[in-house]
């Protein structure tokens, strides 16, 4: 059970209705991925990063919180997708990215090998091209129709840092983004964060930069959700078989009120830390009193 940090692999629970309804929008859109923190966003961005090799993408989690330039955006996204394991991916995985292009509504995708030369593009009226512009179009004429699935984790603390260092670049990463997801291409972005990204977009007047992705906000555990959370962790938290009664999670559920997995984690995991204090003690008053009465026999 993870107290810190994202939860992978066995540690992951729940989530199934998001994970569908994201694999669903994904056919047809960009998405925009909003959650407060302790929600488990970035858990689920790992997860689709997992589960996209069956759904035909190759899949990579980016957190982008660090970086404050278009060019070191434009540097991680030809790093991460490199040519020879774009083509390894594509060779291994024909059958599932057959199904993936097939499940594709929005585009019609063609195959990487059958896509003719397409120009792309910003133009910046009277004013000569930054430098970063060659480097990003590039990388949009590599990537922008091979099977990928882009998950950049907080993308509002970037968009922050450019904006803050230099506002003008920061328009025109955004509008080159845009121009990638307006374009013909197979390839997806999710973009999430903490930082309320359409409430910093509107603040700084970019609200249209984004405003072709599908927005869908995460939101805390529903209540069976949550038991189940409670029902899965209890019993191999410690290595115990411990047994959780049913009125004591729903008394749990109660005093957490917002269905967070890490509260709820949080909160499971001090109830056991108390259970595990009181089974001491009480072994303990067990022993004492028995000393206590082997003690008065003897006198007695």
């Amino acid at each position: 059970m993870k107290l810190g940090g994202s939860a992978t692999g066995e540690e992951f629970f729940g989530r199934d209705q998001e994970l569908t309804d994201l694999w669903h929008y994904l056919e047809t859109d960009h998405i925009l991925f909003p959650g407060v923190r302790r929600l488990g966003k970035t858990s689920i961005l790992q997860r689709l990063e997992v589960e996209a090799v069956e759904h035909g993408l190759l899949a990579k989690w980016l957190d982008v919180s660090n970086i404050n330039t278009a060019k070191g955006f434009i540097a991680l996204l030809d790093c991460e997708f490199p040519e020879k394991s774009i083509n390894r991916f594509f060779s291994d995985k024909t059958q599932q990215v057959g199904r993936w292009l097939k499940g594709v509504r929005k585009i019609g995708a063609t195959l990487p090998d059958e896509v003719g030369g397409v120009e792309f593009g910003i133009e910046f009226a009277g004013e000569a091209a930054p430098e970063w512009t060659k480097a990003a179009n590039s990388v949009h004429s590599r990537l922008r129709n091979q099977p990928l699935l882009v998950l950049l984790d907080e993308f509002p603390v970037m968009l922050e840092k450019l904006i803050q260092r230099d506002r003008q670049e920061a328009e025109q990463i955004l509008a080159w983004l845009r121009i990638w997801r307006q374009s013909p291409g197979i390839c997806r972005f999710v973009f999430t964060g903490s930082i309320g990204l359409q409430s910093l977009l509107e603040r700084h007047a970019l609200g249209e930069t984004m405003n072709d992705c599908f927005l869908y906000p995460l939101g805390p555990y529903k209540q069976e959700e949550a038991r189940g959370h409670w029902r899965y962790f209890a019993p191999v938290a410690r290595q115990t078989p411990w047994h959780v009664a049913e009125p004591v999670i729903d008394h749990a559920l109660r005093r957490v009120g917002w269905l967070s997995p890490y509260f709820l984690s949080l909160l499971l995991d001090e109830s056991m830390n108390v259970a595990r204090e009181r089974r001491q003690q009480y072994a303990v008053d067990v022993t004492s009193k028995a000393s206590e009465l082997a003690i008065f026999s003897w006198t007695g």
